[in-house]
């Protein structure tokens, strides 16, 4: 049984060529900055005495701190490095979450921000049953800093964000009545089936943060050759990520789900990810793509930003 399944980047070209994905922090339209905002909330809280950190109201969302559910103990510049990635812009973006049918400017769920050290992580969330949420970048970079100077500068703790974004219903849409089920079986099915999709246009309040910390398992490399983000980015979007856990193994030495090495890239094929046992005598292990994609953003956001390869244990 394999220790470990890590995900490492080969690099065959590094020629630009822009991919699908998040933009890159310094490549990004810079129509506000976060660094102001930054400044901005830490000199309003400077006049401020005591902070209500159990709940935080802003207009971009409700904060609350949880250190049991989110974790204590978030180091202050690691977090505000994460919240530094997050792009620029008044640019309104649509998330929902991955699948074969997704439009091409969705951009697929799960997103992370992850800081240099990768010791903190803001990721994008949706509430229970949303098909997908909608805002603009600045909204979800306010909430982000909200949360870092209600929750991790004055407690240490994580916390979650909901309702960010204003809801704007199309008006073209027109609500049909409520009609009771007719039995206890077509009620059934219809509780098993989900509520029916809203039309809906505009920021829409479905989405929330999450702002917690985490444990890295990863090495960067060679400072030489790194490939464009941009492309790596787009291979992000595009993992499986089944939380379902998988076998992943050596065909002819093991039974394997997902046969190894797995080799995934871009069409450009200027960055590849390649995942494979990390011990020459291991054959299979358990994993998730969950796991994968997690391992994969944090070799993106901790070494490929910064122009180096590298490679991540799962």
């Amino acid at each position: 049984m394999a220790k470990a399944i890590w995900t490492s980047l080969f690099i065959i070209s590094y020629m630009f060529t822009v991919a699908h994905g998040l933009p890159a922090t310094d490549s990004s339209p810079l129509d506000f900055s976060i660094n102001a905002l930054l400044a901005e909330f830490q000199s309003d809280n400077a006049t401020t005495t005591t902070h209500n950190t159990s709940a935080l109201s802003s207009g971009d969302g409700i904060s609350r701190c949880d250190g049991s559910t989110y974790r204590s103990n978030l180091q202050i510049s690691s977090c505000q490095n994460a919240v530094l990635q997050i792009p620029q812009t008044q640019s309104s973006v649509r998330f929902k979450w991955r699948s074969p049918g997704g439009s091409p400017s969705d951009l697929p769920l799960p997103q992370r921000f992850i800081s240099k050290d990768g010791l903190c992580i803001v990721e994008v969330v949706l509430k229970d049953k949303a098909l997908y949420g909608r805002a603009k970048w600045s909204e979800i970079a306010k909430a982000a800093v909200d949360m870092y100077f209600g929750c991790v500068v004055p407690k240490g703790e994580g916390s979650m964000a909901m309702d960010i974004g204003k809801p704007r219903i199309s008006p073209f849409f027109v609500f049909p009545p409520f009609t009771p089920p007719p039995s206890p079986v077509s009620a059934l099915i219809a509780h098993l089936a989900g509520p029916t999709p809203l039309i809906q246009t505009g920021e829409d309040k479905t989405l929330g943060l999450i702002m917690t910390s985490y444990t890295p398992r990863v090495t960067c490399l060679s400072v030489r050759d790194a490939p464009p983000i941009a492309n790596c980015q787009g291979i992000l979007d595009r993992i499986n990520s089944s939380p379902i856990p998988r076998l992943f193994g050596i065909p002819g030495k093991a039974k394997p789900d997902v046969p190894l090495p797995k080799l995934m890239q871009e069409a450009q094929k200027q960055c590849q990810f390649i995942v494979r046992t990390s011990d020459a005598q291991a054959f299979d292990d358990w994993s998730s793509w969950y796991e994968i994609w997690e391992a994969a953003q944090a070799l993106v956001g901790m070494c490929i930003r910064y122009g180096k390869t590298g490679f991540a244990l799962r």
